[in-house]
């Protein structure tokens, strides 16, 4: 009984503690500008520079991570994400700034280190919605928006 009161407790104060935090999202999705595609050695080149470690390499794709941000690059479709999500289950850490500076200061190395090796990249369209009140907005900003 005592064990069963102590879990309820630990239930609620735990859905208290979540419902009260907002969450970010951090998404660049981009597409290299210049025919043909890098190879997969360029772009691992400059994610290494910029910190990422190698989690996965296949036939034609790459997968990095660093500091919970993580980096793909696809060689068939020239594609280039990086993606991060932000979901502080401390109350008085919810102030996503250092983080969102840290993702920003990742992509911008990616995207100079790919420049300076003769592949520019171009932001890819972003998916937009439409709202109940008939407002189109993009996807990944309503999902960065904190709950209100």
């Amino acid at each position: 009984m005592k064990l069963s009161i102590i879990s309820l407790l630990l239930a609620v104060v735990s859905a208290a503690l979540l419902s009260s935090c907002s969450c970010a999202i951090f998404l660049r999705e981009y597409e290299v500008a210049k025919k043909p595609a890098p190879s997969l050695d360029t772009v691992h080149e400059v994610a290494e520079q910029a910190g990422f470690t190698l989690v996965s390499r296949r036939e034609n794709s790459l997968a990095y991570k660093q500091r919970g941000v993580e980096l793909f690059y696809v060689q068939d479709h020239k594609r280039v994400t990086m993606y991060s999500s932000y979901c502080p289950f401390i109350p008085f850490r919810v102030n996503p700034g250092p983080w969102q500076e840290r993702c920003e200061d990742y992509w911008s190395q990616i995207e100079m280190g790919m420049v300076k090796k003769g592949y520019p990249l171009k932001n890819l369209r972003p998916v937009m919605v439409t709202l109940s009140d008939g407002r189109e907005v993009d996807i990944v900003e309503l999902l960065a928006k904190p709950k209100e």
